[in-house]
């Protein structure tokens, strides 16, 4: 009966808030050595007790009924056990002896808290083998000490399933969110082996398994909210707690997965909001954002071309208005980079090859008049002024001229124009001197002779005999009439 009353204040003890069965077994490991020594205290006693019971007290028996009246011996006669039943005496005293060490054996290995069963019909096999015992009734003493001896046994043989089925049963009731079932088993496990890992991770995870399922329960609910950021985090939160609780890992992952959708679809949406603005430097940052969340999204990648199609076609389009303007300004040069720009991104828009080609001829056209203009002088050559003309002919042919381009036609013209007006040049000589006009005319010697000479630059010479020739350009101003040239050899050879 007293096992039976330790048994409910033990199983009291499980379920106590103040001290779980787990500590109350890590303590008692730290005081294993002193129970060791109380054993072998009380296994001496008993032992004691024992040779006590045995032969003493009989002698002491047999002394005082040695001093009884004969009377009172013949009234309570002592039955002598035969010599069978005392050869049973030292072997049921040894195995009562090896009886007591494995009942404290077994003790620390927790059978207090999973064997109760068991541990009830050994101890009555040991009280009925004591109570023969004193009886002297040795060999069934011997008899109920062994049978206790084999449960114990079979009890020893049977922790290894035990401590599985623990195991075992203490993960499915946290699975099953079996709080109470979860932390029983865990600390029967612990009963048998303290120092067990697994035993004391799923402990602790059994004592944590509310927070972990009502941070569960509020991620799941936040989930199905489409808070999936909230979700998240009260995912996490029960994760930090118990790193292996896999509706947790489950709910994050799902939470992830629909966070990431969710992401995905607003950066799309926005992205193509800011493409209708072109706004492309924003839409293309969200739309890479998108692509990192899903690399494989034919969505983000269709995306992503639309945006670099209306890209170019929104720089061409500038280019082309850019180059348009530099054309009305008469910015040649500008306007060949704009068009060049614009067939490097793309070589096959023929408009802007057709615009490329006008401009060059602008440039050249341009090149060409400012090139003639300055070679004004020189109109007196008819092979010059015969380019120059040409190049008036090409520049009046222009459809739209421009201020610049009219104001160079007008220069050009005019230049021509003096060009064509013959202007008297008075020529002076000593008569000796023989004189030629390169590309005019052999004028031969005089004093004075007038030539009507085109406006330009000409080269003249004079020859001698026994004198070095005498050469010299000169240049015939237009619209001064009057001008005078002198040539004369007048050094020795």
């Amino acid at each position: 009966m007293s096992e039976s009353t330790d048994q409910r204040t033990t199983d009291a003890s499980v379920k106590s808030d103040e001290k779980t069965l787990y500590q109350q077994k890590l303590e008692k490991e730290r005081s294993r050595s002193v129970s060791f020594r109380k054993g072998a205290g009380v296994l001496f006693g008993l032992t004691f007790l024992l040779v006590l019971v045995v032969f003493i007290l009989p002698s002491i028996v047999q002394d005082d009924n040695e001093d009884m009246p004969t009377q009172e011996i013949d009234e309570n006669p002592i039955l002598i056990p035969n010599q069978e039943i005392l050869a049973q005496k030292p072997i049921a005293e040894a195995l009562l002896s090896e009886l007591l060490i494995k009942i404290e054996s077994l003790k620390l290995k927790g059978i207090l808290f999973w064997g109760m069963r068991e541990w009830e019909d050994v101890l009555i096999a040991q009280q009925e083998g004591d109570s023969a015992f004193l009886e002297q009734k040795y060999d069934i003493a011997a008899d109920q000490y062994r049978q206790a001896l084999q449960k114990l046994s079979d009890m020893e043989i049977s922790i290894p399933n035990v401590l599985s089925n623990a195991l075992e049963s203490g993960k499915a009731s946290i699975l099953d969110g079996n709080k109470d079932d979860a932390i029983a088993s865990y600390e029967i496990a612990l009963a048998i082996d303290g120092s067990n890992l697994e035993a004391k991770e799923g402990l602790d995870r059994a004592l944590k398994l509310d927070q972990v399922l009502e941070r569960t329960q509020k991620g799941q609910i936040e989930f199905d909210m489409g808070n999936y950021e909230l979700a998240i985090q009260s995912f996490e939160d029960a994760l930090s707690i118990d790193s292996n609780w896999e509706p947790a890992k489950n709910g994050l992952n799902r939470s992830k997965k629909s966070f990431e959708e969710e992401i995905f679809q607003e950066s799309i949406s926005k992205g193509y909001q800011y493409l209708n603005e072109e706004n492309f430097e924003e839409a293309e940052d969200l739309f890479n954002q998108s692509l990192l969340i899903r690399p494989n999204s034919q969505e983000a990648k269709q995306a992503l071309d639309e945006l670099n199609l209306k890209r170019i076609a929104s720089l061409t389009k500038s280019l082309k208005y850019k180059g348009l303007i530099a054309e009305v300004n008469e910015e040649w040069k500008q306007a060949k980079g704009f068009y060049e720009d614009i067939l490097v991104i793309d070589p096959n828009i023929e408009e802007v090859k057709e615009s490329l080609s006008r401009v060059e001829s602008r440039i050249l056209l341009a090149s060409e008049m400012k090139s003639i203009i300055t070679r004004s002088d020189s109109y007196n050559d008819n092979k010059v002024l015969g380019q120059a003309q040409a190049i008036l002919d090409t520049a009046r042919s222009i459809e739209r001229i421009g201020p610049k381009l009219q104001e160079s036609i007008q220069k050009l013209d005019a230049l021509i124009q003096v060009a064509l007006i013959p202007i008297d040049v008075i020529f002076e000589s000593d008569e000796l001197t023989e004189v030629t006009i390169f590309k005019v005319d052999q004028m031969g010697t005089f004093l004075q002779r007038i030539v009507s000479l085109r406006p330009g630059i000409y080269t003249a010479r004079g020859s001698r005999r026994g004198f070095k020739d005498e050469t010299i350009r000169f240049r015939v101003a237009p619209n001064q009439q009057n001008q005078r040239i002198r040539i004369v050899c007048n050094k020795k050879i």
